[in-house]
């Protein structure tokens, strides 16, 4: 921040030690727009999280989601935030990756979890419904009920998840994006998979790697940068968005389709499916089995 912005920090502030939450709020949240500093965030979640506005300080909070695990105290907070929003899931998942947590909170989730069960019974019927029924609808609602998913308690969200995994209806994207939940919240569980390749896959989540972990994603992201990265920034941004599209329709069985990395990256940069060699034609077949449901998420 420069020295203006920090008087301005210091009046907020200030606003907000005095219970002057509407001043202090605005005065943070016009900083929040010039800067992207942890320690306006953090005041600006605190100030609307006292101001109770829960769902807007949740928001704010989000966007600095690691800077939360700097201490058990920014952690807590960030924990204590998502329950107010009965964000159950993402709590779980903040849990589990913070280094600053401990198996307390998981029970403490669990205990909201519980209370919730009892006196929000009838709107989480009704989420759950929602939830296990998203393949009926199209990708854009499909999305809708995944992002509110995620205010389920952990075990409706799991039997939710396992019936949805197999669902020929289940959007892929909407698949990877459930699998990489559960992967995050590092449960061990069996579960089958009805893949793009129309067969079903068993998967075991605590033997799951993050995509970005994945050897052949880091070869792949290698391969492109070399080819393009200094001698032509604009198509390596181009190519390396299609590689983690590519990848997102794919996950968890990358390693199914993508057998060959230079092969993979040599049929996503050529104009045409012209090369003979048999790792790039597979590799071209399901790139274009990609880009046909690419062309239907609009």
């Amino acid at each position: 921040m420069t020295p203006e912005q920090g008087a301005r920090f210091k009046q907020a502030t200030q606003a907000i030690d005095q219970g002057q939450f509407g001043e202090g709020i605005r005065l943070l949240q016009e900083l929040d727009l010039e800067v992207d500093d942890f320690a306006v965030n953090r005041q600006l979640a605190r100030a609307l999280f006292e101001d109770q506005r829960f769902v807007e300080a949740y928001q704010v909070a989000e966007r600095h989601l690691a800077d939360y695990d700097q201490s058990r105290q920014l952690a807590d907070f960030y924990v204590q935030l998502a329950l107010k929003n009965q964000l159950f899931i993402p709590a779980r998942q903040f849990i589990r990756l913070a280094t600053h947590l401990t198996d307390a909170e998981g029970r403490l989730v669990k205990r909201a979890e519980e209370q919730y069960d009892r006196v929000g019974a009838q709107t989480l019927a009704s989420r759950r419904r929602q939830f296990i029924h998203m393949g009926d609808c199209s990708f854009r609602e499909q999305q809708r009920r995944f992002s509110e998913g995620r205010m389920l308690p952990l075990s409706d969200y799991l039997v939710g998840a396992k019936f949805l995994l197999r669902d020929p209806d289940t959007h892929p994207l909407i698949k990877s994006s459930l699998v990489q939940v559960l992967q995050q919240l590092r449960l061990n569980e069996e579960l089958t998979v009805l893949w793009l390749d129309e067969k079903e896959h068993p998967l075991n989540i605590k033997e799951l790697k993050p995509l970005g972990e994945l050897t052949v994603v880091k070869e792949g992201e290698q391969l492109i940068a070399a080819r393009f990265a200094d001698q032509d920034p604009l198509s390596y941004q181009t190519y390396l968005r299609e590689f983690h599209l590519q990848l997102a329709f794919l996950y968890p069985f990358v390693e199914l389709a993508i057998e060959d990395p230079d092969a993979w990256v040599q049929a996503l940069v050529a104009y045409s499916a012209s090369g003979n060699e048999e790792p790039i034609l597979r590799a071209h077949q399901w790139q274009e089995r990609i880009n046909a449901l690419v062309t239907r998420l609009s």
